[in-house]
């Protein structure tokens, strides 16, 4: 400690200035329009806030309200998106469809402009879900399900596994993400444990098909209570392999936050010349409820 304490000395680091790029985010699926959040970046010690409603400062993303944002389909022009509020860009009736290769080119004053590409995988359907209910408690109800489905064994596929609830309260929808855990193999794969028993919980499971590849699965999960919802689905996603490796650094670098002993995590980016993600994916959707 005394050895510790006469060694210690004040350094002070001057951070090179870092000039800022366009930040694009977009997860783009045929069940929904084109829509682009369009943002630049800022140097670890910058911070952009406001004063909100309520009088009180809150940091803000400096979002870019001038960019030109458009949409290619390999070398056929497909639109330009318009500034719809809030950083985000949309094309009103224009959906992107699966197995098609897309481009995102996005340019702004003031800085270089920047392009992804990625597609849209086809969805794989779910055959079945069993559902098997086991009264934990006099309170509580807990759900085994038993999800099955065959994957494409002509491609590497990646998938997201996810439960949303959907009520309908005075003619508006909300919805609701659940969460579920689970000991299955599959899940355990990916390397997203809650803790050493190789246990997932939350509320969005990544997997890839090393293990199944062109074959039929039964995935094991259990979660509590969907009996207090109206409708309940089971949602298998489609991902392409950037949207995957985006969602599964993302998770990761938020599991390691709080802890001082974890290396570093890099958040995966397919945006040449700036920051972000532009990734595909397709759904099938399992009603249980």
């Amino acid at each position: 400690m005394i050895f510790a304490i006469s060694c210690e000395s004040i350094v002070d680091v001057e951070l090179p200035k870092q000039n800022p790029v366009i930040v694009v985010n977009s997860f783009f699926t045929p069940d929904s329009i084109w829509k682009v959040h369009v943002s630049k970046s800022m140097g670890i010690l910058e911070s952009f806030s406001s004063i909100n409603e309520y009088g009180y400062y809150e940091n803000k993303i400096p979002i870019l309200e001038n960019a030109k944002v458009e949409i290619w389909n390999g070398n056929y022009f497909v639109s330009n998106l318009n500034y719809a509020g809030n950083g985000y860009y949309t094309a009103v009736n224009t959906f992107p469809s699966a197995n098609n290769n897309y481009k995102i080119v996005v340019s702004a004053e003031g800085f270089n402009s920047i392009n992804a590409d990625d597609e849209i995988p086809e969805s794989v359907s779910i055959k079945d879900v069993l559902v098997e209910a086991n009264s934990s408690n006099e309170y509580s109800v807990e759900n085994n399900l038993t999800i099955t489905f065959s994957d494409n064994g002509d491609t590497k596929n990646y998938y997201q596994i996810s439960i949303l609830a959907v009520e309908n309260f005075e003619n508006n929808i909300y919805k609701y993400p659940l969460s579920f855990e689970s000991n299955d193999i599959l899940i355990g794969e990916s390397g997203i444990l809650e803790d050493e028993e190789k246990t997932f919980y939350g509320n969005a499971a990544f997997f890839d098909d090393v293990i199944i590849s062109g074959k039929e699965y039964k995935l094991k999960i259990s979660t509590y209570d969907i009996n207090y919802f109206n409708k309940v689905y089971i949602v298998l996603s489609s991902l392409s392999e950037n949207l995957f490796k985006y969602l599964v650094s993302l998770k990761e670098q938020n599991e390691s936050d709080d802890n001082p002993f974890a290396e570093p995590v890099f958040i995966h980016s397919n945006v040449q010349s700036g920051l972000g993600i532009f990734g595909g994916y397709s759904s099938s959707f399992y009603r249980i409820k």
